[in-house]
């Protein structure tokens, strides 16, 4: 529950090795989403992560703000798997023995989450569904930190879900976005359709590749590559239209 005195909109909070990243975002009915505030706070030397996340959260009013944060790729991994026949009610338990091999870790460490691939069912094709499975203590750990500095958190999300999340907010969705994101060290390519993910690929080309290296091009040419591959196996595999548009 977000309380009486909770402030409308949402807050995005990014925990980064290097400072906090903070976007607040207003919705207003019959408007599209404002992005009110965007900003860097790099981390204080000599100052915990907790101290500095308290007087942002209090700089911020994110006590009485509904909140959110997105885990760092590494932390989590994103599995495309067949949904075992079994009823609704059992497919999340049923699918912790499907993912058990899939991780590196005890699946009895794992906090999981399913989420259906869109598109029709294709006869002789298997139900294909999306498992996260994230280590329950980095969870925790991430939700213990906000809590300490009287931060709202209300959502723990990933990277490829929040990706899915901006490109509802086009008006393109509604015939399909793909969306290429960079970081540092890595890529990410999303193709969504009426604020679904259909397809999401991991790119090992980063922004300090591309930047730092004597001929750009060639990374660029990788890139528009996998861009293609993808888009063809989205036409072939999901059988859609082609998309709107790609940002």
């Amino acid at each position: 529950m977000l309380g009486q005195k909770t402030q409308p909109g949402l807050t995005g909070i990014g925990i980064h090795s290097d400072g906090v990243c903070i976007a607040q975002v207003l919705y207003k009915s019959g408007r599209r989403p404002l992005l009110s505030a965007f900003d860097f706070h790099p981390w204080p030397a000599g100052e915990s992560q907790e101290k500095t996340l308290a007087r942002i959260a209090a700089n911020y009013g994110l006590k009485r703000t509904a909140c959110t944060t997105v885990l760092d790729q590494a932390e989590y991994s994103l599995l495309l798997t067949e949904a075992p026949d079994v009823p609704v009610d059992e497919l999340r338990s049923a699918m912790r023995w499907r993912v058990k091999d899939l991780i590196d870790f005890h699946i009895n460490d794992a906090t999981l989450d399913i989420f259906d691939v869109p598109g029709e069912r294709v006869a002789g094709r298997a139900r294909q569904v999306y498992a996260v499975a994230a280590r329950s203590a980095v969870i925790q750990k991430r939700a213990d930190l906000l809590d300490a500095a009287n931060i709202n958190l209300q959502v723990i999300d990933i990277i490829e879900l929040a990706q899915r999340n901006l490109a509802g907010l086009l008006p393109e969705d509604v015939r399909g976005v793909a969306l290429l994101s960079f970081t540092a060290g890595a890529g990410l390519l999303t193709i969504t359709k009426q604020g679904e993910l259909y397809l999401s690929r991991n790119l090992d080309i980063g922004l300090d590749a591309m930047t730092q290296a004597e001929d750009p091009n060639a990374y660029f040419d990788r890139v528009v590559l996998e861009i293609q591959r993808s888009l063809d196996y989205y036409d072939s595999h999901f059988r859609q239209p082609p998309l709107a548009g790609w940002c």
